[in-house]
C-alpha cells in the first residue's frame, strides 16, 4: 500500500501539499516513506500521526525533535487545525 502511495504521489501533476502519515507502519516507516516522497516533492509540511507519546518517539529516535507529531487518539477539530497551522507555516 505504501509502494501504490508512493507511485501515485509520482504520477501527480500537482505537487502534494501535505504529508500526514503514521510514524509506525508495516514494511516501511513514516519517517523512511517522507524520504522516498520528498525525492518527488520537497519542502512538503509532514505530519506524523502516532499512539506513542512524543516523549516516546523521541526516546525511541523515530523522529527529530523538529518533527511535527499528533498524539493518537485526536479529534478532528485537532487535526484540522494543526493541517491548517502547517498549511499556513509553509507559504
Amino acid at each position: 500500500m505504501i509502494d501504490e502511495a508512493l507511485a501515485m504521489a509520482a504520477t501527480l501533476a500537482e505537487p502534494v501539499d501535505l504529508v500526514l502519515t503514521d510514524v509506525v507502519m508495516p514494511g516501511m516507516s513514516g519517517p523512511q516513506m517522507v524520504g522516498e516522497l520528498l525525492a518527488t516533492h520537497p519542502h512538503r509540511p509532514i505530519l506524523y500521526m502516532s499512539e506513542y507519546s512524543e516523549e516516546a518517539v523521541a526516546q525511541q529516535r523515530l523522529l527529530d525533535r523538529t518533527s511535527e507529531l499528533l498524539e493518537k487518539p485526536f479529534s478532528a477539530v485537532a487535526l484540522l487545525s494543526k493541517v491548517r497551522q502547517l498549511l499556513d507555516s509553509a507559504r
